[in-house]
């Protein structure tokens, strides 16, 4: 993320996001179509019958649906809340718990309140009993008759307090300097540019206080699993705590990978798996794969983010449009269905596309833009006829990769397909709540909160910031 977009001068110096987990709240839109799949949980399993639902809709579920419910011929559905853990270390703990493998739609991090739906991987298994631990709780939603995918969920809906000395709000805002408060910017006044915002990954996608997850992915993509696995146990951010730091400098001796593992404190448990992979097989390969699935491929995922955000940042510089697609761009729809820009039906509007008036129900998540301008993923799938390919292509080569190497030929599983990802954040509902000093808005599936704030903000150190 080398340039910001957006002429909003930006809060500064003092400002910040996450002082507690409490003042990142989240919650997932489904769609209207997957609430109504979700059945009637009163008819039966082995729970206490109680029904969930974030988005606070009827689910319609029919007599049919109901008796399939009791003989538990369905996919169970859940809605995990949590605070203070990521999804993946809370989907692993419930594992623990219950021996039952259960399928996010999205990752939340664990800086944040978050409320999202996770799936049983199997049509016939056991429903759970709920659970409620000290960071996440799992409460039973109903059954669908397919599983649930990441398609369904619309995006996600926030509402996030800064944190910061407002004693000059009103006349405006400084962090305490009273000569500067005069000229401070009003949040408000962001509505005007929260749906212009580069659609950059966030910080949280690269592991924040410690970037180094799109660098393991980038040793991984590179067929380098030596300095992945060097990464993962030795590298030391300077944001990492001076305990953290001497514990990577002594994960380097391999005669100690054992005796390391068993001391490695709560936190660290990827560190750990790989350390007694290596200690058992003496191989990087397999000590990689040991690794649960979903982190490695998150590893590669993030690579390819980081060549996004890199090919994004240098489109900015050079001037690129990002709002007004040009013939022969590939676009998205308002109905998020990619095609080729033919220079003739780029419109901006209020609402619309075929699910916009159910989805507008659900704060405010529309598509407004009929031509989205849409990037490219770089994956092994790599469509290159696009106006951003030149900078595509020098990232490549700076990085020594081709696309064809996000096929991974030794951890096929982990492969990096590539896609599409719009240029901009899709933003409805902004609103400031000066009283509590919060933001809300709605963001589509796959942009990050962080990425619109890091405009409101314009923080001069993120990672301070809370970012």
């Amino acid at each position: 993320m080398g340039v910001y977009a957006t002429p909003f001068p930006g809060l500064g110096r003092g400002y910040g996001i996450r002082a507690t987990p409490d003042d990142f709240v989240v919650s997932e839109i489904l769609s209207p179509a997957a609430l109504r799949m979700i059945r009637d949980s009163g008819a039966g399993g082995d729970g206490d019958g109680s029904s969930s639902s974030s988005n606070g809709s009827s689910n319609g579920s029919s007599n049919a649906d109901a008796a399939a419910s009791a003989r538990g011929r369905g996919y169970a559905v859940y809605a995990l809340r949590k605070r203070g853990i990521d999804t993946a270390h809370a989907l692993g703990a419930i594992r623990k718990m219950t021996g039952a493998r259960l399928k996010p739609l999205g990752l939340k991090d664990a800086s944040a309140a978050t409320t999202q739906y996770v799936c049983s991987t199997g049509a016939a298994g056991r429903r759970l009993r709920d659970i409620s631990a000290s960071r996440f709780g799992l409460v039973f939603a109903g059954y669908t008759k397919r599983p649930l995918t990441k398609k369904q969920m619309l995006g996600n809906r926030f509402r996030i307090r800064i944190s910061g000395d407002w004693s000059g709000h009103g006349s405006g805002n400084s962090g305490g300097d009273a000569t500067a408060a005069a000229t401070a910017p009003d949040p408000a006044g962001f509505a005007a540019y929260a749906d212009s915002v580069p659609n950059f990954y966030g910080y949280q996608r690269f592991g924040s206080g410690r970037p180094v997850t799109h660098m393991v992915g980038g040793a991984v993509t590179r067929g380098d699993y030596d300095e992945a696995v060097r990464l993962i146990l030795e590298y030391a951010s300077p944001y990492d705590t001076r305990e953290r730091r001497e514990i990577r400098e002594n994960l380097a001796d391999p005669a100690l990978y054992a005796q390391s593992a068993r001391r490695l404190p709560p936190g660290m448990d990827t560190e750990k798996t790989v350390l007694e992979g290596l200690a058992r097989h003496g191989d990087p390969l397999r000590a990689l794969r040991a690794v649960p699935l979903l982190l490695r491929r998150l590893y590669v995922s993030a690579y390819q983010s980081y060549v996004f955000n890199r090919t994004l940042s240098a489109a900015i510089a050079a001037g690129e449009s990002l709002l007004d697609p040009e013939p022969g761009d590939v676009c998205f729809d308002r109905n998020g269905v990619l095609h080729k820009y033919d220079g003739t039906s780029h419109a901006v509007a209020g609402s619309g596309g075929k699910n916009g008036r159910e989805a507008d129900a659900h704060g405010g998540l529309v598509r407004v833009r009929n031509d989205a301008v849409a990037i490219p993923i770089v994956g092994y799938s790599y469509y290159s006829k696009t106006r951003f390919a030149p900078y595509v292509s020098d990232i490549l080569v700076d990085e020594g990769v081709k696309p064809r190497a996000f096929f991974l030929n030794e951890m096929q599983e982990a492969s990096g397909e590539g896609g599409f990802r719009d240029a901009v954040i899709q933003c409805s509902g902004y609103a400031w709540h000066d009283d509590a000093k919060t933001v809300e808005f709605s963001l589509a599936r796959g942009s990050f909160a962080t990425m619109l704030l890091r405009e409101l903000i314009k923080p001069p150190n993120p990672v301070s910031a809370g970012f």
